[in-house]
């Protein structure tokens, strides 16, 4: 089943009231006429943002912004000059000048201490997206997989002596979530890659794809492009959603601004596969297969960014149609939401939702007090109660995990947008389950900054779990980007310049208490 956005109805009723006003003359307008402007024109695709989520100064380029967007997705100026300039003004007036700052998160008295080491090669721009501890075949330590995407390739990292050796699997541009999981069903483990393919402008280009690296034997892998000439490809998950014995593909294909959709892949057999819309939406993070009302059927879980900022379920009703359904919607469309995971929280024996709100990377760039970490406590019958961990600088991913061994699920969180030049800044946190609910954050680390993937495995086998982490340096990235966009080679001399850079890390752990 197919949904329409929301905001192509929307847009459309407002088009001819829109085109009616824009005849009326520059005048004066009292402050009840500017606020009715705001709520129509700001109000028709997704909630009102309330002006304090930006400082004043930011104001009028991003409402320019968010009326040329309307003007691409419409073919025509659907808001005057004139009412671009009084919707401007409205948020510039009611803005604050700058936004609160969080405080540091304090020492404490953690129940573990972490160290942190440094492995495999160095680079001048980091930029890893995925990070992945697998068993791709038997060996005495688990492996590590890498989405690279400075380099444009996935590689593994095995452990040799005192030192890890790394083979690149795969060239691709731009590849982002990792998906380990026996895709064949031949009784070996196969990669699954969902490929952006573009960061930056043009990015409604068909760059994405969904590649598949079939494990043919021990170590080596064959390449089959499942799915390509596609808008953004976010994320990838394998689950037989159709319920006939082989593994189909759920898709958040992210694309930007009007080009998107949560799809997903059916598997056809013998190498084929037909794709099937779900939803109609650009800003899918990810799309979990899960079921989510105990019914015997596969439905899905969404995170959808953007405008939209809402948990979305899509429940299976039989014969491939889904309903939708709205778990969560934040109070405003500017959140920044990055990414969500399933995981039973409070130990009640149904599955919670874990989800983190810390991208900054469009209108206006600064970290936000209202970033932070989250998790939705399942009630039943689809219905979900909000808890707060805490604000959380450019939160970018959240994993629960038993980190301290007492029997309950720990919270670990990551930042790639944060005050790095403060003291005390973490680029990553963790939340000591205490009982009842209740999660008392702990640092864990400072420096290198910026992370934005990792993951929790025991990788020494010691019997404790450590952090393998990958470094994202997104402001070294957007300083690049600005650069090569005025002059190519000034865009290359930035790397020149660039001293080499921790690009993975381990957090081992040692208990306290």
């Amino acid at each position: 089943m197919r949904f329409k956005p929301i905001f192509c109805l929307a847009l459309t009723l407002l088009c001819g009231v829109s085109q009616a006003d824009n005849q009326n003359t520059d005048k004066q307008k009292s402050a009840e006429e500017v606020y009715r402007l705001v709520q129509s024109y700001c109000g028709a695709c997704h909630g009102v943002p309330s002006p304090i989520l930006m400082p004043k100064e930011d104001w009028p380029s991003a409402v320019k912004v968010m009326a040329d967007i309307a003007k691409d997705r419409l073919g025509y100026e659907l808001i005057s000059a004139e009412h671009v300039r009084d919707i401007a003004a409205y948020y510039y007036g009611s803005s604050p000048e700058m936004l609160g700052k969080l405080p540091v998160f304090p020492e404490t008295k953690a129940p573990i201490a972490y160290s942190m080491q440094a492995f495999a090669t160095q680079s001048k721009m980091p930029l890893i997206t995925d990070i992945r501890v697998v068993q791709l075949y038997k060996s005495k330590f688990p492996q590590i997989l890498l989405s690279d995407a400075e380099n444009g390739k996935v590689s593994l990292l095995e452990r040799k002596k005192a030192n890890w050796q790394e083979t690149t699997l795969l060239e691709t541009d731009i590849p982002s979530t990792l998906e380990i999981v026996d895709y064949d069903q031949d009784g070996d483990q196969d990669i699954l890659i969902a490929v952006l393919g573009r960061f930056f402008p043009p990015i409604n280009l068909q760059a994405g794809k969904v590649i598949l690296l079939e494990q043919v034997k021990k170590g080596k892998f064959k390449q089959h492009v499942l799915l390509e000439n596609v808008p953004r490809v976010q994320d990838v998950k394998a689950a037989d959603i159709d319920a006939d014995g082989d593994l189909d593909l759920a898709l958040a294909i992210y694309g930007n601004n009007q080009f998107g959709e949560l799809a997903w892949l059916e598997n056809l057999g013998k190498g084929k596969h037909q794709k099937h819309t779900l939803l109609d939406v650009s800003g899918g993070v990810n799309l979990i297969p899960t079921d989510i009302n105990l019914d015997g059927k596969l439905d899905f879980i969404s995170l959808i960014s953007q405008e939209h900022e809402m948990v979305l379920a899509l429940v299976n009703r039989g014969n491939n149609k889904f309903e939708s359904i709205n778990l969560f919607q934040a109070s405003d469309p500017m959140i920044g939401s990055i990414d969500l995971s399933l995981a039973d929280l409070d130990g009640d024996g149904d599955l919670d939702i874990l989800f983190a709100n810390g991208d900054a990377h469009d209108l206006q760039t600064d970290p936000k007090p209202y970033h932070g970490v989250q998790w939705l406590e399942n009630l039943g019958r689809y219905q979900y109660q909000f808890h707060n961990l805490a604000r959380f600088y450019g939160a970018s991913k959240a994993l629960a995990r038993d980190l301290d061994g007492d029997g309950d699920l720990d919270v670990v969180a990551s930042s790639w947008n944060n005050y790095w030049n403060e003291e005390g800044r973490q680029t990553l946190i963790w939340f000591e389950n205490v009982g009842d609910k209740h999660f008392q954050a702990h640092r864990m680390l400072g420096e290198p900054e910026s992370i934005v993937a990792f993951d929790i495995a025991d990788i020494d086998n010691d019997g404790r779990v450590e952090i393998v982490a990958g470094i994202f340096k997104i402001d070294l990235l957007k300083r690049y980007w600005e650069k090569k966009v005025e002059n190519e080679k000034a865009g290359a001399q930035i790397l020149v310049d660039e001293p080499l850079k921790i690009r993975t890390l381990i957090l081992d752990a040692t208990p306290q208490r």
